[in-house]
């Protein structure tokens, strides 16, 4: 098997496909078994031609998380299988389930009271949301992403350090995660973020 070709991202009950090319070295029939996470799921009797061939099988999960898929070639005739070691490869698709939003709220609002109308309203539209406060904030930009969006409801600047902003920044920019700032008492004074990794 040459590779497992399949999304990095896929949506929970969504189909999706999976592309297992595989390379013989002569004509020959074969048995592919779609494998995920230890579990076979399909079994497929093919016609493999000399040189590259593809088969395209559809997936869907059904819930959310990282998953492995691999994808087992087995030779109907084992003796035209000289080297048995490359007879499988795999890839890995993350599977993301309904939209969920990190909701940070500044420290003197000690239970996120504040907002609850915005977050009544999330609820109303099945958008699940986690709510910390930002002393809790993640340091590290792989810690956000299972989250769709952020959003900071008047927080103040110095909740946050510059290797949390640097975080914020890496996550909106590379790992595509929305962020919504809400002003308020607390935030958005004059030029309070510029120059700062978040700065609109």
């Amino acid at each position: 098997v040459e590779k497992v070709g399949l999304p990095n991202e896929a949506k929970v009950g969504e189909p999706f496909k999976v592309r297992v090319v595989v390379n013989a070295e002569s004509d020959t029939e074969a048995n592919i078994h779609l494998w995920r996470e230890g579990a076979i799921i399909e079994t497929r009797r093919v016609t493999l031609k000399r040189g590259p061939n593809v088969e395209v099988f559809q997936l869907d999960l059904k819930e959310a998380g990282f998953f492995r898929v691999e994808a087992v070639v087995e030779p109907l005739d084992k003796r035209s299988d000289h080297l048995s070691q490359n007879n499988s490869a795999h890839n890995f698709v993350f599977a993301r389930g309904k939209a969920q939003v990190l909701y940070v709220h500044d420290d003197a609002d000690a239970k996120g009271l504040e907002g609850e109308h915005l977050l009544d309203a999330l609820a109303r539209s099945a958008i699940r949301v986690k709510r910390i406060p930002a002393v809790e904030f993640p340091l590290e930009p792989g810690d956000l992403q299972g989250f769709d969006a952020i959003i900071l409801d008047d927080v103040s600047r110095d909740r946050f350090s510059q290797r949390q902003q640097k975080g914020i920044e890496t996550a909106v920019g590379d790992m595509g995660l929305g962020l919504v700032m809400i002003g308020g008492t607390r935030s958005f004074g004059a030029g309070e973020r510029r120059g700062t990794p978040v700065e609109l």
